[in-house]
């Protein structure tokens, strides 16, 4: 892979056409389908300039390679990504040796630390006192004579006449020459001479500097030796030692021994400042971190800053501590231009005898590869987009389908580009393909586009779906047609199936013993559905369990069929009829604060028909063992939660887990309420009461469909024998007409339409 650079300007490129920050700029390879991963530097459709970097595949020397822009999707999110078109890259100096140091001033990278470099002076020092009045005397020994009368220059006696060094201030590693002048006493009696070196720790003997003193001789005596030790102070010292028994100044081999000494001074002392420039980063593109290890000692400082390669103008300056625990230069280095690091190291003690040091520094930056020459890009004539017209087809993934036993509605979701149109085959197997002749579904017959149907043909006719193919696992296809010119664009496609379905969990009783829980299901179906053999259950806590349902026992088509904890308390409470309350007795127990409610086929089964957590339940008690969706609310003391519709389980799809079931993806929050007080529908009746589903009152359709669910006084599901009036304010509603409740007004032959634009209450430009 390689990273280009794409310059685009008003010559090469449609600013007008594309989103205004570039989001929905695309790169593909040759073949005009494979995506190329791109970063887009900078865009300006003001100026009607841009900078894009795309990462291509390799690319043969001395050749030419096409690959496409696309854009002018409105929609399209942004695809530009640094991460994913650079390469994440390095760039280190030092550890164990400096080799990218372009210039440096008084800073010696020679070594495995960057230091700086120590001072030298090659100004001579002379010392020419004679005994008991030393030059610069090192105090850890004495320099003098004896008390004798004749201490003077002219005295014949053995003394130090002269210490001259070369430097007065030179480095460690650097050699220094040291010349002693000596005078012999009168007569040779065992008078030595020694030259000494204290380099700031401990004194030695100058290799080979020392021997014997001829009689009234003044001679001179120069060696060399390397700068060692400590910086500071350093010393070199020449000895005339005239050892005897006597006991006069004579030189008559008396005691004391007499010396004299005479010390010169030098000093190994830092630079006070210095710095080091590094090497042109050249495939830099976007910065990231900036880190260096680093030894700073008291009085001396160390400070960072990333340069512009081209002209070394200061981006950001980072000082010693953000770079030992490194520094985010995204923000301060430029992009896509060349940097170097530069470094500076200042000393403020006196004298200057610490310094700091430098181990590595290491500059992390999305990079690219760099070739000699490198490779460039030009943008042709804007071509406008043409499409297939051979009605290319997309369907749901084979295993992803949606098990159903009926479906009830079918809605396309097109995307905001699309301008032509889309046809659809049905399946109930993924196999055989369905489209609705005008009067039923019958398997097509390979004539593709001319043998589907629009959505709505699909979705008015859907309820038909199982009775002509049978129920399965549905699936779709979609023919997308175009004249070559017009943009086909589907996002989704969205189905409701009707479902036995846990219809009302009543999970906080106040009678003694709580026997008034209860779990209410409800049969969306045009048959009776068979419970012989079917589990509910709550998992496996304490008093919690399964309940195998009797043979015989079913759920009458649009009814119910309601199981209670002890049939006797709630009875007590809700004054049902005993016949239509059935009991678990024990083995499920339902807890307010949280818990699950899982209706399955047999025991084994490891899918529910449907379930209901709430509060803190525990999906590991599921039969899928998993819980993806959203818990329903709390229902507090007495009251229950109940589905906002019968038979109705929201957009419910499977997540594409592990246990391709759609049940434990549901969004539970959005599809029941709390009912306060509870509503079993074997309660004797009271007062009617409607409720409406409009998704919450937002829509993007120009007809609105609403759900009413209805139960009359008789406790029934209201019928063409009940009346309601609707309006749009609560003023109007006792004015507006009465009109018979009639539960198909989706169906042909049925008219339940109410114009909310021009009815009771209602103003035009409401929606």
């Amino acid at each position: 892979d390689f990273q280009v650079q794409v310059n685009l300007n008003n010559t090469n490129f449609s600013f007008a056409n594309a989103q205004n920050d570039g989001d929905d700029i695309r790169f593909t390879d040759t073949d005009g389908k494979t995506l190329l991963n791109h970063w887009i530097e900078s865009y300006d459709p003001a100026s009607l300039l841009a900078t894009v970097w795309v990462k291509v595949p390799a690319i043969a020397a001395n050749s030419t390679k096409n690959i496409y822009i696309y854009y002018g999707n409105a929609a399209a999110g942004s695809g530009s990504s640094a991460l994913a078109t650079l390469d994440v890259s390095t760039w280190t100096d030092g550890a164990p040796a400096w080799t990218k140091v372009e210039t440096s001033a008084n800073i010696d990278t020679s070594g495995a630390d960057a230091k700086l470099q120590m001072q030298t002076n090659n100004t001579q020092t002379t010392c020419t006192e004679t005994w008991g009045s030393p030059c610069d005397a090192q105090a850890d020994s004495d320099n003098t004579w004896d008390a004798c009368n004749n201490q003077s220059t002219t005295t014949t006696y053995t003394k130090v006449l002269e210490v001259t060094l070369n430097k007065t201030k030179a480095p460690i590693g650097d050699t220094v020459q040291v010349t002693c002048r000596f005078q012999g006493s009168s007569s040779d009696n065992g008078t030595e001479w020694y030259i000494w070196y204290y380099n700031g720790s401990g004194w030695a003997l100058v290799p080979g500097a020392s021997g014997n003193l001829d009689a009234d001789t003044v001679f001179t005596q120069t060696f060399s030796f390397t700068v060692s030790g400590v910086p500071g102070e350093q010393w070199v010292r020449c000895i005339a030692d005239q050892g005897g028994t006597g006991t006069s100044c004579a030189d008559d081999g008396g005691t004391p021994d007499y010396w004299d000494n005479d010390d010169a001074r030098f000093y190994v002392h830092y630079k006070t400042s210095g710095e080091m420039r590094g090497n042109s980063i050249d495939s830099y593109m976007q910065g990231n971190t900036f880190t260096a290890n680093h030894t700073v000692p008291g009085s001396t400082n160390i400070t960072y800053k990333i340069l512009r390669a081209s002209d070394n103008t200061t981006l950001c300056s980072i000082t010693a501590a953000q770079a030992a625990s490194g520094y985010d230069i995204s923000g301060c280095a430029p992009a896509a231009e060349p940097i170097r690091v530069w470094a500076e190291m200042t000393v403020s003690a006196s004298p200057p005898t610490v310094a700091p040091a430098i181990q590595d520094y290491t500059v992390s930056y999305y990079g690219r590869k760099t070739a000699t020459p490198q490779p460039n890009a030009t943008v042709g004539p804007e071509v406008r987009p043409t499409y297939f017209t051979t009605d290319p087809t997309v369907r749901n993934v084979a295993g992803q389908g949606l098990d159903f036993l009926e479906i009830i509605s079918f809605t396309e979701l097109l995307g905001p580009r699309n301008q032509g149109s889309v046809r659809y085959q049905i399946s109930n197997n993924g196999t055989t393909w369905y489209w609705f002749n005008g009067s039923n579904w019958v398997a097509e017959t390979g004539g593709g586009y001319n043998q589907a149907n629009d959505a709505a043909t699909v979705n008015n006719n859907i309820l038909q779906f199982d009775n002509d193919a049978g129920p399965g696992t549905f699936y779709f296809k979609a023919f997308l047609r175009s004249n070559g010119t017009q943009p086909v664009e589907i996002d989704g496609i969205s189905i409701n199936t009707a479902q036995l379905t846990i219809n009302e969990v009543h999970n906080d009783g106040i009678r003694p013993s709580e026997g008034d829980d209860y779990i209410q299901l409800y049969n969306p179906f045009t048959s009776a559905y068979s419970l012989t053999g079917h589990v509910l259950g709550d998992g496996s806590g304490a008093g919690d369990g399964e309940y195998t349902i009797p043979a015989g026992h079913s759920v009458p088509s649009k009814g119910y069929y309601l199981i209670a904890k002890n049939a006797t308390e709630f009875n007590n409470r809700f004054a049902c009829d005993p016949a239509l309350v059935n009991q678990w007795g024990g083995g499920i127990d339902l807890d307010s604060a949280g818990d699950e409610i899982y209706l399955k086929q047999n025991a084994a089964a490891t899918r529910s028909v449907d379930l209901v957590v709430w509060g803190a339940y525990n999906a590991a008690d599921l039969p899928e063992g998993a819980f993806n969706g959203t818990a329903a609310p709390l229902s507090g003391d007495g009251n229950s939660i109940k589905r906002i519709t019968d038979g109705y389980e929201g957009n419910e799809r499977d997540s594409g887990d592990a246990d391709a079931s759609p049940e434990n993806d549901e969004s539970l929050a959005s599809t029941f309420m709390v009912v306060s007080p509870p509503t079993p529908y074997c309660m004797p009746p009271t007062a009617g009461s409607i409720n409406i589903i409009d998704n919450g009152g937002y829509t993007n359709s120009s007809a609105p469909p609403m759900s009413i669910a209805c139960d009359d006084p008789a406790g029934v599901e209201c019928n063409s024998g009940d009346f309601m009036r609707l309006a749009c304010t609560e003023a109007a509603l006792s004015s507006a007409s009465w009109r018979p409740f009639e539960k198909k007004c989706n169906e042909t032959g049925y008219a339940c339409t109410f114009n909310i634009l021009t009815g009771p209450g209602c103003a035009a430009g409401e929606g």
